[in-house]
């Protein structure tokens, strides 16, 4: 968090070169400095953005001001040489931005909010997609927004609640916001965290969804929930269930393995582990 004495700053860090070597935030490059109102919250890079070959966009949510801001990032010779704003994508929301991704085909981005307002904004204009407020998903933080790999049509919003965890939606329909084309979760004992990370299977068939620990009658040390949407009932089924640590899991992401078409599963856990599975469908 950033102060008068101590503001914040958006910093780049180089990839390591060499398996044995991590970065290091005093040699990352310090790109912009941040006033108190313009903290930031959540940065997302915009992949497959139409750019030039010598810069890249990512795009940056406030955590007071409320303000979603497209960056244009220029490098050369592999380092980042400047990060100036480009855009002001127009929104409605009146709490710290919590979810922002890059829908490319439309050239949209999607914001979510503390206070369950998901909002739709083209990245190069600016305008706002969505009604004037915004759309509520939910009266709860939304955690996570995801477009499928294979539909871009599709949005997955994860909410940090007891049930109903995860929300698919269409973004053709503003209707389709406030009424998910598809709600899946499990009935916790606990409430889920905001920064929880679930993920699309690159396919996009497969929706993967970490639970935290539930009650003594639910359990859920290490679980991940499997839900596959090509099936008409997976709303009404039990999903299929993965333990791949003993503990909490937090996070959810693919990774393209050597073997073509063939993706490695990346779970971050409260074990202290990193765990990757060989996942074929």
């Amino acid at each position: 968090p950033g102060s008068r004495r101590n503001p914040g700053q958006l910093m780049y860090l180089n990839q390591a070169t060499g398996a044995t070597r991590t970065p290091r935030l005093q040699n990352a490059q310090q790109l912009h400095t941040l006033s108190d109102s313009e903290l930031v919250s959540v940065a997302e890079g915009m992949m497959r953005a139409r750019t030039h070959d010598d810069c890249a966009l990512m795009v940056t949510g406030g955590m007071r001001d409320r303000k979603v801001y497209v960056w244009e990032v220029k490098t050369a010779a592999g380092r980042v040489t400047a990060a100036e704003k480009r855009q002001l994508v127009r929104t409605r929301h009146t709490s710290r931005i919590s979810a922002l991704c890059f829908e490319p085909v439309h050239n949209y981005v999607l914001s979510g909010s503390d206070s369950g307002r998901v909002n739709i904004g083209c990245a190069e204009t600016g305008r706002e997609i969505t009604s004037d407020n915004g759309e509520r998903v939910s009266t709860q933080v939304v955690g996570k927004l995801a477009v499928c790999p294979i539909n871009p049509n599709l949005v997955l919003a994860s909410m940090g609640t007891t049930s109903d965890q995860v929300r698919l939606f269409d973004i053709r329909s503003r209707l389709s916001i406030q009424r998910p084309a598809l709600i899946l979760g499990l009935q916790r004992g606990r409430t889920q965290s905001r920064y929880l990370r679930p993920a699309w299977h690159p396919h996009g068939d497969l929706i993967f969804y970490p639970f935290l620990r539930g009650s003594a009658e639910t359990g859920g040390d290490g679980m991940v929930a499997i839900w596959d949407v090509r099936y008409q009932r997976c709303a009404e089924d039990a999903p299929q269930v993965f333990h791949p640590h003993k503990a909490d899991v937090w996070s959810v992401s693919f990774v393209e393995s050597r073997t073509a078409g063939r993706h490695a599963m990346v779970t971050v856990s409260n074990d202290h582990c990193i765990g990757f599975t060989d996942f074929q469908l």
